[in-house]
């Protein structure tokens, strides 16, 4: 994921204020900004923890479904009415078409391999590498990236913000209606502005 933002725009995507700790990693003061290696490569795993879970509950999804409707029993009863017969041959055909073009087995697989990659990174981190030596690093995973969706990236910012920093921190508020559209709709930065 992007390195977070801070102050000047709302929910953008560059890094926001850091104070150079000792060993050139970086800190920062939770009462006035987010930032920081740990803070982005947590957040950044969890986002991608979150879309694995879901392209891998589209998949399993798509599977139930293609193997329901492409049972005998739904045969058997599409024998009586031919249109109920039409109707699931037809929305097999849907949901496999979906499955294969969309490949969301293997989008999960990608957010999964991106998600192990940000922890390995955390925990070099934690074991004592500076955030200076991280940092080109996590540039080339955010390389290797798909499309941010950032209703996605603003819950897993506030669940860093969370587990980093308790009830500290800022947080983006996430409006209904994008939360409930976070995996769909790629939307902008923008419209997820900090929680006054």
């Amino acid at each position: 994921m992007c390195k977070d933002a801070d102050t000047v725009e709302p929910a953008a995507v560059e890094p926001g204020p850091k104070a150079a700790g000792a060993d050139g990693g970086t800190t920062a003061d939770p009462s006035t900004s987010i930032g920081g290696a740990e803070f982005d490569l947590l957040r950044s795993a969890l986002y991608h923890d979150m879309r694995a879970s879901w392209f891998g509950a589209l998949h399993r999804a798509s599977l139930f479904v293609t193997i329901l409707l492409g049972s005998g029993t739904v045969a058997v009863m599409g024998a009586d009415q031919p249109f109920f017969a039409i109707l699931t041959g037809f929305a097999v055909a849907v949901v496999s078409a979906a499955s294969l073009v969309w490949d969301f087995s293997g989008r999960a697989r990608d957010h999964m391999e991106l998600k192990r990659r940000f922890y390995t990174l955390l925990s070099q981190l934690e074991a004592g590498t500076s955030g200076r030596d991280i940092g080109p690093q996590m540039t080339l995973i955010y390389a290797d990236e798909p499309a941010i969706f950032y209703g996605v990236n603003a819950i897993a910012h506030n669940a860093a913000v969370s587990s980093l920093y308790g009830d500290g921190g800022r947080r983006l508020a996430v409006p209904r209606v994008r939360g409930l559209l976070r995996h769909m709709l790629p939307s902008s930065a923008a419209n997820f502005p900090y929680k006054i």
